[in-house]
């Protein structure tokens, strides 16, 4: 037996010992009693489990309170890094705080309205017909090509009379 273990098994029954003057269940303690009688070398198991569970249950209270005091750190640093973002950064005055929404940045290549070129769109440069009036013209905007009707491979065309 290490020191260690004579210091647990003397806490152990310095603690059983100030116990002893506690109130006691009669029925209990003579089962207990007639257990030990019958069983000599339980006193050494129940010691054994008793020292084993202090031991397990103090690791997991410090381990809880690592847990605690590491979610508090973690909520503290995500409280300033709130409170940073709300406060602005170095240029806060010139943009803001950061928490409004930026609009996207605007694709190269894709121009629309009367300043669009003959490149501009993602479907070529050549003018539409306009289908209303029939005339050519070019603002800019490509539609797209026509899907293809699930049936035939053929692309559809659309009627006269509108479509659904």
């Amino acid at each position: 037996m290490s020191p260690e273990e004579r210091q647990l098994l003397t806490a152990l029954f310095d603690r059983v010992r100030t116990a002893a003057a506690t109130p006691r269940d009669r029925d209990a303690e003579t089962l207990i009693d007639q257990a030990t009688r019958e069983q000599p070398y339980a006193t050494y198991y129940l010691a054994q489990a008793v020292i084993v569970q202090e031991k397990g249950l103090e690791a997991a209270a410090n381990h809880i309170k690592e847990l605690e005091d590491r979610v508090r750190q973690l909520e503290a640093e995500t409280s300033d890094h709130h409170r940073a973002e709300q406060s602005g950064g170095f240029l806060s005055s010139i943009f803001g705080t950061g928490q409004a929404q930026q609009s996207p940045a605007p694709q190269p290549g894709l121009r629309t309205g009367p300043q669009a070129g003959p490149q501009s769109g993602p479907w070529g440069s050549t003018p539409r017909q306009n289908y209303r009036t029939g005339s050519d013209y070019d603002d800019g905007y490509r539609a797209p090509p026509p899907p293809a009707a699930p049936w035939s491979g053929q692309t559809s065309v659309p009627s006269a009379g509108g479509s659904f």
